[in-house]
């Protein structure tokens, strides 16, 4: 899922994207800084809050691939020859759903808690909103 962070602030210019900030005075500077040519720069740039992912797992994903088949194969050395198929029918759909969730919050924990959140984000460039320089860099 992706989540918007109304707190970062990312500038957007001739097909580049600047990294989130945490203010939109940063993210001018941030886009002073990176402009090569200094006489290129415009008098406003576009600013966007960014979209990060936050991860949603599967809860049947993980029963299937992780329970079912591929963790006894590895564990024992088997092939799918030997074991019985697993029968859905015998689990609740709201036990799965309910599993998907718990995972996904110790994964999403997990990686918050070891900085690794946040790492990736997408910013939609049409949502810029357009930000005179001036007004925020003297």
């Amino acid at each position: 899922m992706l989540k918007r962070d109304e707190n970062k602030f990312c500038w957007c210019s001739n097909g580049k994207i600047g990294l989130p900030k945490d203010s939109i005075e940063d993210a001018i500077q941030d886009y002073l800084n990176d402009v090569e040519d200094k006489n290129s720069i415009t008098d406003s740039i576009g600013i966007v809050n960014p979209l990060f992912l936050v991860h949603e797992l599967s809860g049947r994903h993980a029963m299937d691939e992780v329970i079912m088949y591929n963790l006894p194969q590895v564990m024992y050395d088997i092939s799918s020859d030997y074991m019985r198929q697993f029968d859905w029918n015998q689990i609740k759909e709201v036990h799965i759903e309910e599993l998907g969730k718990e995972l996904s919050k110790v994964y999403n924990d997990w990686e918050k808690r070891h900085g690794y959140d946040k790492q990736s984000y997408i910013v939609f460039t049409d949502e810029a909103e357009t930000y005179y320089i001036s007004d925020y860099i003297k």
